[in-house]
């Protein structure tokens, strides 16, 4: 069966500067709240269901798959601890550890990893991901484990404004 990541950059969050919290803690604007709604109701749309989403823990991403999910018929939403300050490969390494009944995950997370993961897996490097944008990949690997740079097509890259330009 071949294989469809997602990778989603978290939705708009308070700025650093102005709350009194640490970066991990920080929380989605209404802006962040309503383009991840805006963002699940697209992939439930497309038919690009995930079977697990896996998200960074800090506020801002776990609230952002939460969203998600709950568009996309509330699949099984794993946190994950290394993904917030997570490099490239890590990212990669979490992919390849999955089950190979996962036929779609749902990675959220923060940038410049998943930039950096979606230019390596597609061999594109000019990936921009704005807050709460959507890479879709594909690729023909039937496990998990076997994925390497360059084995992804994009099929998409989505930005929430593009989709609703009230939000």
């Amino acid at each position: 069966m071949a294989k469809t990541l997602l990778v989603l950059r978290h939705g708009k969050a308070e700025p650093a500067e102005s709350v009194e919290k640490t970066d991990f803690d920080r929380e989605l604007t209404a802006r962040g709240e309503s383009n991840s709604l805006v963002m699940g109701d697209h992939i439930s749309q497309k038919g690009l269901k995930p079977d697990l989403v896996i998200s960074s823990q800090a506020s801002r991403a776990l609230k952002t798959a939460r969203n998600v999910a709950s568009r996309c018929g509330d699949p099984p939403l794993e946190e994950n601890e290394t993904m917030y300050g997570a490099y490239s490969p890590d990212l990669l390494e979490i992919l390849m550890g999955l089950d190979d009944s996962v036929a779609t995950v749902l990675l959220v997370g923060h940038n410049p990893a998943l930039e950096n993961l979606v230019d390596e897996l597609t061999d594109s490097y000019d990936t921009v991901l704005k807050t709460c944008s959507l890479a879709v990949l594909k690729t023909t690997k039937k496990k998990w484990a076997d994925i390497m740079h360059g084995d992804f097509k994009t099929i998409e890259i989505q930005n929430p404004r593009d989709l609703d330009p009230t939000v």
